[in-house]
């Protein structure tokens, strides 16, 4: 038996040798090879292919830099000469480099373009992108993208003839999110849609699972009767189980029992029945440490720290929540550190070590304080991913329109054409058959007007299917506008709190865009007085100074294109005139005005009668986000900026902008 092992080992050894030199051997051709050829394409693909699947000092360190110089490259001949099929393979390798090095966000832009495409060299690369993009999805929080994506990932799985895994099912991944939404009575009801799939396949440790799910979302609702008849179902699942059967670790059966006996347990902490819960927790501590569960070992420990601190046996708190920290990895599972410091600091605090107790919550503070600037910072980063995923979506829809009118009107000219060719050549033939002429010349007319209020009705469902999108994209960005308001609310930084509240302020004017879109027949064009209108109102319900706020603007109507940075650029000037131009006033004046210059070029003025810029403002404006801002949406509108201080007092703020952006690129 010993030398059949050691026989193996030199075999997986070898190969693994063979497959390090081959690597090596495309690497020196890829380094020789021509730029932007056929043959760099082929070698690049070709090392794509050789390196997956992913091995783990490629998960630490990430592809060498100079693969994405290959991958460029490769990109750049496909889109010349290559196919459809040949740009995807290469995209393929884009994607695995932007895995290798955690530049998620990269990941889902290209992602949502390849799936906008329908861009695969492969069913299987497919399959993994969609994989990879709901775990993403999932991680950053946007649920209900995730559940957009679940069915189709499915779908795809089934295509390849594969099964999912043990713990993988579809509706039981919906329900999940819905759960991680606290959306408890829609979880609970894709939970029991898993239960049924599986019902013919005899998986008892699956359903389970699923129905110690739905106790638990009971017991999320404080539901505990209910709660404790769906643990105890799933405690008799588990008891008949074959887990190895199913495709689960052989030990984790003991464990499971031991995690839903916990549940159980739980159920009586607020009757102040500490001890259940207590020998529920030290026995899943042990089986999941056995299992290498970490997570959950580190889980059971900060539980039964707090349990002990509740108790008030604040020596057994300390040792438990040391025992947690020991086992927790460096950089990981950071929310359970966040909750584990948060313990340390009380029971530190009931010990009467204030000092150390400080020391902690400080810890606890910065490490969350950096989570939540980093989550917003990638949040907002995705954000504007599928809000320009949503707009490529309505412009292929607006393609797909055109393209039908086109056709119809083709239709109509060969239509047309078939009918003075049967006129003339009726003419010719005999008399007598003017009248069946006449009458077929009858018959096509109907047709076509049959036709024409056929095409009639489909372009006002196609019209009503814009405003449609314009109104769920205004819901959407209303959804990320709350999002931000509630994360701001939860952070005791008052800049944190300052950067949501910008941000949400930028989200609704891009919100009240699509709103007046919505509102009216032109679905391209904005009344630009109404929109100001509209913006100032948002503005100062959210502002504490109530200025006197004029507006001279005439009627008129620009592009989106247009409105979307001017309502960018108006909303940043007005923040900061509300927040910094009337410190020390207690009234105040606010001009905007709108002037035509020339043919297609206006001029925006903000002029306030507060206390001015400061005197250094050119050495500020290069560290101000908000500045920079506006001057990069000036120039999107080829445009500039000038701002000065007035006399006696305040300050003015001028843009000019063009309403004519294609013809000024």
């Amino acid at each position: 038996m010993r030398i059949i092992a050691v026989i193996l080992f030199c075999l997986f050894n070898t190969n693994l040798c063979a497959q390090s030199f081959q690597i090596e051997a495309i690497e020196s051709a890829l380094a020789n090879s021509i730029s932007e050829s056929e043959e760099r394409y082929k070698l690049t693909v070709e090392l794509g292919q050789m390196l997956r699947p992913y091995d783990s000092e490629v998960e630490k360190k990430g592809y060498p830099t100079e693969y994405f110089d290959y991958i460029n490259d490769a990109l750049i001949w496909s889109n010349k000469n290559g196919s459809l099929k040949q740009i995807a393979a290469a995209k393929r390798f884009e994607i695995d480099y932007y895995l290798s090095h955690r530049e998620i966000v990269k990941f889902i832009a290209l992602a949502n373009e390849m799936i906008t495409k329908d861009s695969f060299a492969t069913l299987q690369d497919k399959h993994f992108i969609y994989t990879y993009l709901c775990f993403e999805y999932y991680s950053a929080g946007y649920l209900t993208n995730y559940i957009e994506l679940i069915p189709e990932k499915y779908r795809i799985l089934k295509a390849l003839n594969k099964e999912p895994e043990a713990s993988q099912n579809e509706f039981s991944d919906i329900a999940s999110a819905y759960y991680a939404m606290s959306q408890y009575e829609r979880a609970r009801a894709y939970y029991k849609k898993a239960i049924v799939s599986v019902k013919e396949k005899n998986r008892p440790f699956f359903k389970a699972s699923i129905n110690n799910n739905i106790g638990l979302s009971f017991s999320r609702e404080e539901q505990a009767d209910s709660a404790e008849v769906y643990f105890k179902k799933a405690l008799q699942l588990v008891s008949i189980s074959n887990v190895k059967q199913e495709g689960f670790k052989p030990n984790y059966n003991e464990h499971f029992k031991n995690v839903i006996n916990l549940n159980i347990a739980e159920l009586e902490l607020n009757k102040n029945n500490y001890n259940n819960a207590i020998n529920a927790l030290k026995k899943e501590s042990i089986s999941a440490l056995d299992l290498g569960e970490i997570n959950l070992y580190i889980e059971a420990n900060n539980t039964l720290s707090h349990i002990y601190f509740l108790k008030k046996e604040y020596l057994k708190a300390l040792f438990y929540i040391n025992k947690a920290r020991e086992a927790i990895p460096y950089k990981q599972f950071t929310t359970l550190l966040i909750s584990n410091l948060q313990l340390e600091s009380k029971i530190l605090l009931a010990l009467d070590k204030q000092e150390e107790s400080e020391k902690v919550y400080n810890k606890m503070n910065h490490l969350q304080d950096s989570i939540a600037i980093n989550k917003t910072k990638r949040s907002s980063e995705i954000a504007a991913i599928l809000y320009e995923k949503n707009k490529n979506d309505l412009e292929i829809q607006i393609q797909k329109l055109k393209l039908l009118e086109k056709n119809n009107k083709i239709s109509s000219q060969k239509q047309q054409q078939i009918f003075y060719l049967l006129f003339i050549v009726t003419l010719l033939l005999l008399l007598f058959m003017l009248y069946a002429f006449l009458r077929k010349t009858k018959i096509q007319k109907a047709e076509i007007e049959t036709q024409k209020l056929a095409v009639d009705q489909s372009l006002i469902e196609k019209e009503i299917l814009l405003k449609e999108v314009h109104h769920r994209v205004k819901n959407n960005l209303q959804v990320v506008s709350s999002l931000l308001s509630k994360q701001a609310k939860t952070s005791n930084d008052e800049s944190v709190k300052k950067l949501m509240d910008d941000g949400q302020n930028r989200i609704n004017a891009m919100a009240m865009i699509h709103q007046q879109l919505y509102k009216t027949e032109n679905l391209e064009r904005i009344n630009l007085k109404e929109y100001t209108t509209l913006l100032v109102d948002n503005i100062s319900d959210y502002t504490e100074f109530k200025a006197n706020i004029k507006i001279d603007i005439p009627e008129t109507t620009f592009h989106v294109d247009v409105a979307v940075p001017y309502g960018l650029i108006l909303n940043e000037l007005l923040s900061n005139s509300f927040q910094y131009g009337f410190k020390g006033k207690k009234s105040g004046t606010i001009n905007i005005t709108i002037t035509k210059l020339e043919e297609h070029t206006y001029l925006l003025c903000v002029e306030d009668n507060g206390i001015g810029l400061p005197s250094n403002m050119e050495e500020k404006s290069k560290k101000t986000y908000g500045l920079s801002l506006i001057k990069g949406l000036a120039w999107q509108l080829r445009g500039n900026v000038k701002y000065y201080n007035k006399k006696p007092e305040g300050c003015a703020f001028e843009i000019t902008f063009s309403d004519n952006l294609k013809e000024n690129v």
